[in-house]
Formats: C-alpha cells, structure tokens, sequence
C-alpha cells in the first residue's frame, strides 16, 4: 500500500491557475477584494497585485548555545545543544492579468521559494476558487 501526504492548499493554489482563467474583473474585485498595487501596459493589459505575508518560527541550521539551552548526554559524557528557532518573513504576490475585463493569468512570486510560500499564495485566491465552484 502506498500512502502520500497532500497538501491541500498547495495543490488548490496550483489549480487556481488555471481554474480563475476567465473571471470577470468584478468577480474579481469582490472575490479578492481591493488590489494592493496595479499597472498598466501599453497593449491594454492591466496587472492587479495582492500581497499576503505573515512570520513564521523556524528552526536555525546549525545548534546554537546562545538561544537553546543545554542538555547534558550520559555518553560521550558531554553538553550539547538543541537548534535555535529564528524568525522569517514569508511574503507571497499573486498577480492576475486582466484583458478586457477578464483575468487571462495568474502568476505566484513569493520570497522563501518553496511550497509554504505557495500555501500562503492559496490564502488570497481561496475566497475567488469557492465563489467559481459555487456558479458551476
């Protein structure tokens, strides 16, 4: 038997992007909300940016005697320490295309580059991905 773990945000972030294709920019806004930045090009493209981010406790590399405290082992006969725990910053991006009043893509950035980022991404498209669900 073989078991997996998934990871249901990630996995719905992935199929927003090709799952909110076609939103009108109304739905959008009242799905998503106000954007935090937009732009515009000179082909009739706008750009509508939303940005999440929250801190997160992760443990450090490499043990650190200055933010853990000791533990003492029977064998070797010696101290050691346990990974100190660090603060980080994720931030995600999400950035939907807009041609004639329809979302035409959807992009991800996010700063720890990995699948946590891309879970936070979730947080912002969630709300848009159960309003589509509910008009099919």
């Amino acid at each position: 038997m073989i078991v997996s773990c998934t990871n249901l945000s990630f996995e719905e972030a992935e199929r927003a992007k090709l799952d909110l294709i076609g939103l009108s920019k109304s739905e959008l806004l009242s799905c998503a909300g106000v954007p935090d930045k937009t732009a515009n090009d000179d082909k009739q493209k706008q750009f509508l940016s939303y940005s999440s981010q929250k801190i997160v406790n992760v443990p450090t590399r490499y043990p650190s005697r200055l933010h853990s405290g000791l533990r003492y082992n029977t064998y070797p006969f010696r101290y050691y320490s346990f990974p100190a725990i660090q603060q980080e910053n994720r931030v995600c991006t999400v950035t939907f295309s807009v041609v004639e009043d329809l979302v035409t893509a959807l992009s991800y950035r996010q700063n720890d580059g990995d699948r946590l980022g891309t879970e936070q991404c979730y947080q912002i498209v969630k709300n848009c991905l159960s309003e589509r669900k509910t008009q099919d």
